[in-house]
């Protein structure tokens, strides 16, 4: 709790600090311009990095991770084939929720997934439902949330906010749903046309502390501030890429924006962001001469903007730096594949997991790179 507020009140001394460094639109929305071809060594932007090596092998083993979570010294990963996975913070197997299903109580899909002190909740899109399941596996109850959703965060013990992605019947991204009485309390962010179309480069949250999201809409590049419902524009970022997303683009539909996008060097969304008391740092992802890239931003107290490629950044100071999933304690978490490791390694010409004898087939190690 105090360190909540504590980062609520260093978020409103840096904004009030960034206020005359940063262009205002006639809305009041701050524009901050990001100079995408800037490309500053990691070091600039990450002191020293750790790693947690999970279990070798676990029944099952580990597909491809899609989100992962830290609560309470454990860490959960659910990955692609829906399975829910919980290690301690040292990386031992602990155990695995694999509930993927059409009977009683299973879900159908797992699009998405939060955990707090009562529970590991999980979003199944196709069953328009939310399941609760205690830590050690079993079932506690089932929320019908009545539409599709692609994302939702739990706030509380009886409020949990739902992100759509443009693809509800209430016509509103973000929906705040008290799941005791099953009923909706607020909407924010309207839209026009309900979409049919999901991006995978599409993050609603990201970041949370406290009562407060960070949330962003797609094919927009700005970040909203979204708080007991009320949702209130926080910035606005400009990419100096080649091409940009089209100023009518609530023209068209998102697959057809996709399509204009696809290989472009456009930014489509933020991905991540991160608060500190000195900074503030934004993810994004963009196409660029040797493919996808994930970049990261930095605005500085005294409003220097700093830019760094993650991906593709041949950096031998970081070598096992990768896309980011999250920041936690400050640091941002990547999950690294064994044989992707492997050939990272062969191609640095180190060996620190090679001669410790890890294999191709063993599960991923997490990565955890502090930022300055």
């Amino acid at each position: 709790m105090h360190y909540s507020k504590f980062i609520l009140i260093s978020l409103t001394t840096l904004i009030i600090i960034l206020a005359a460094c940063t262009r205002q639109e006639d809305n009041h929305i701050k524009i901050v311009s990001v100079n995408v071809h800037e490309d500053l060594p990691a070091d600039s932007f990450i002191s020293e990095y750790s790693y947690i090596q999970l279990d070798s092998v676990t029944s099952p083993m580990l597909s491809a991770v899609k989100d992962i979570r830290f609560q309470d010294s454990l860490i959960y990963i659910l990955d692609d084939a829906g399975r829910i996975f919980t290690f301690t913070s040292t990386g031992h197997h602990l155990s695995t929720l694999d509930s993927l299903g059409l009977g009683s109580g299973q879900y159908a899909t797992a699009d998405a997934f939060d955990v707090t002190d009562t529970g590991i909740f999980v979003l199944s899109r196709a069953q328009k439902r939310i399941i609760r399941y205690s830590h050690d596996g079993h079932l506690a109850s089932i929320y019908a949330i009545h539409d599709y959703y692609l994302d939702f965060r739990v706030m509380d013990d009886s409020t949990i906010v739902l992100a759509s992605g443009c693809c509800n019947n209430r016509m509103s991204n973000f929906i705040s749903m008290d799941i005791i009485s099953q009923k909706f309390t607020h909407e924010s962010e309207p839209f026009e046309r309900t979409e049919s179309y999901i991006s995978d480069t599409y993050h609603p949250f990201v970041e949370q502390y406290g009562d407060t999201l960070l949330i962003t809409n797609p094919y927009q590049t700005s970040v909203h501030m979204l708080v007991k419902g009320e949702s209130t524009p926080l910035k606005a970022y400009e990419f100096n890429t080649k091409d940009q997303i089209p100023e009518n683009f609530k023209d068209y539909t998102f697959e057809e924006l996709a399509q204009m996008t696809k290989h472009k060097s456009v930014v489509r969304s933020i991905a991540l962001h991160h608060q500190t008391s000195e900074a503030e740092y934004i993810g994004y992802e963009m196409f660029g001469d040797y493919g996808l890239s994930y970049l990261l931003a930095r605005q500085k107290a005294d409003g220097t903007m700093q830019n760094m490629t993650i991906m593709n950044n041949e950096d031998p100071t970081f070598p096992y730096l990768s896309a980011p999933l999250c920041v936690h304690d400050g640091q941002l978490v990547s999950v690294m594949p064994a044989y992707v490791l492997l050939h990272t390694e062969e191609a640095y010409g180190i060996s620190r997991f090679t001669s410790a004898g890890l294999r191709q087939t063993d599960n991923p190690i997490i990565f955890l790179h502090r930022l300055n």
